[in-house]
């Protein structure tokens, strides 16, 4: 059966993801499984807004791997923006700036992504 929501539902260029407070054990899931959703109905850019997010966990980080493996697959392209606090010192750290684009806000991530 058709998803009864792709028939009114069409992807933006780029997707903007708005992340939880936390990105963790009990969120990251739901937030893989939301990207995955959209990647899987033709997203090929996308924005992980981070403004409300100020703590970041392995599990997280992982998440956030995962997607830009799905991203890479089919050629797509990942930032993410408005990193703060714990969230931005955990994703430095990690290297993960060295991965995926970390932008100071939406437009400059919007704007990188469609260059």
């Amino acid at each position: 059966m058709q998803n009864p929501r792709s028939q009114f539902w069409t992807a933006s260029e780029p997707e903007i993801m708005e992340m939880p407070d936390r990105l963790d054990s009990g969120t990251a899931a739901d937030m893989e499984q939301g990207a995955s959703y959209c990647i899987q109905n033709g997203t090929r850019e996308l924005v992980l807004d981070c403004a409300s997010m100020n703590y970041l966990t392995s599990a997280g980080l992982r998440a956030i791997l995962s997607l830009a493996r799905d991203l890479q697959r089919v050629e797509g392209k990942l930032a993410v923006c408005n990193l703060q606090g714990q969230a931005e010192a955990m994703f430095k750290a990690c290297g993960f700036d060295r991965l995926v684009p970390v932008c100071s806000n939406r437009d400059e991530a919007v704007a990188r992504l469609t260059a």
